[in-house]
């Protein structure tokens, strides 16, 4: 490399600024790990950790204040994980490129950083490209979708097709701007008056005085009351969404509908809720969102064992049927703790486990499908790293025994 280069990036080499981008970084962790007292988790990972700059409340660093009572006000802004993680990487490339020179002697120190360069390149494709969701699953039944707990969608069926239903999904971000829905493939349009980001449902009592929601569906007999956002630190772990919705029809109101997740028969079916036009029927279903497999999978048997005597799992396995005719696949596969099945791309672990109701038979399982580009990286970067080290500390160990020797 040419004196002019190495005179370039001998800044960026600095270890002084390698110091800053780990202090500055510890602060991030800092801010972060109190910011889920007020907010739940994976909104903290993107909103500090996924993005380019992050506003810091500085309530975060502060006592919460009772109900009622005025939050410190003031926010301060702090480079987010994103702009960290590529300052550091950068750091690190300009100070092999500087510095450090590819002898044996120092073989254990590259394989270390460059287990640090995987690392950071690995939670950068992570955060950009994987995907969690769930596939909940009764047994004796088959499914082609798994769904992300995370976010919601506003799907409209016409089941009258005999082979097939027509749906049309419409995202949780259209939902949340509260704008008029018109599709091509909808008789009607859609206008969100509402959307509440977590809520719960009652049934209205006879007494009642509050007027319905809705004047169509179970938004009559019903009610969404709108609940905190869920934090890091409490109990629930899912934010159940609720809209309140007007279906329209040029001037004409086909009703107005109240829809949340929680309207269902059980952990799995969502009740739809029916729009009448002419003589075609439209079903309402606010799920969370789903996304479709060019496989199917049947749940032959789930187990839940215990320990003798007490209600502590012991093991939860799900004896599933896997087919897919466009790989040849046809064939059964166990899952069960820590042993999950990898299949193209995608790794499906035994999570949680269903109940119909509390004294009925029929059980099901939840499997967390999990589709990372790079979960190979932290093994391969821990495998260099360790390797580095044992050669780095072997070498030193030999050097110093030698002079002892000597």
């Amino acid at each position: 490399m040419g004196n002019a280069i190495k005179d370039l990036c001998r800044p960026i080499a600095s270890l002084r600024l390698t110091v800053v981008l780990m202090a500055m970084s510890i602060v991030l962790i800092f801010s972060a790990t109190w910011a889920q007292i007020d907010n739940g988790i994976w909104h903290v990972v993107e909103k500090y950790f996924r993005s380019f700059v992050v506003w810091v409340p500085l309530q975060v660093f502060l006592p919460r204040p009772e109900i009622g009572k005025q939050i410190f006000p003031g926010a301060f802004p702090w480079p987010g994980g994103t702009t960290l993680g590529l300052l550091l990487l950068i750091n690190l490339l300009a100070a092999h490129a500087t510095r450090f020179k590819l002898t044996l002697k120092r073989s254990g120190i590259i394989l270390i950083h460059t287990a640090i360069i995987l690392l950071l390149v690995g939670e950068g494709i992570t955060g950009a490209f994987a995907l969690e969701t769930q596939m909940p699953i009764y047994e004796g039944q088959t499914t082609r979708w798994a769904h992300d707990i995370r976010e919601v969608e506003l799907a409209v069926v016409n089941h009258a097709f005999p082979e097939h239903d027509q749906v049309l999904a419409i995202s949780q971000s259209a939902l949340e701007q509260r704008s008029v829905i018109d599709h091509v493939r909808l008789p009607f349009q859609i206008r969100v008056e509402r959307f509440m980001p977590n809520a719960i449902v009652q049934r209205r009592v006879p007494n009642d005085t509050d007027p319905p929601q809705a004047d169509h569906g179970l938004g009559v007999t019903h009610r969404v009351i709108e609940q905190s956002r869920v934090t890091g630190v409490g109990a629930q772990s899912v934010d159940p969404p609720a809209i309140i919705i007007q279906i329209r029809r040029e001037d004409e109101s086909l009703g107005r509908f109240v829809l949340s997740p929680l309207f269902r028969q059980d952990d799995i079916r969502i009740v739809g809720q029916r729009v009448q036009v002419e003589d075609q029927q439209y079903h309402l279903y606010l799920r969370f969102r789903r996304y479709y497999k060019p496989y199917a999978i049947r749940l032959n048997e789930f187990s839940h064992d215990r320990y003798t005597g007490t209600k502590i799992a012991k093991n939860f396995s799900s004896d599933i049927h896997l087919s897919d005719p466009t790989h040849h696949e046809d064939r059964n596969v166990l899952i069960y703790m820590n042993h999950p099945l990898r299949y193209h791309g995608e790794t499906f672990y035994q999570a949680n486990w269903l109940r119909k109701s509390d004294d009925g038979p029929d059980f099901g399982t939840v499997l967390q499908v999990v589709d990372n580009p790079a979960w190979q990286t932290p093994y391969i970067a821990c495998l260099l790293a360790g390797t580095g080290m044992l050669i780095h500390f072997g070498m030193t160990l030999i050097r110093f025994l030698r002079h002892q020797t000597a």
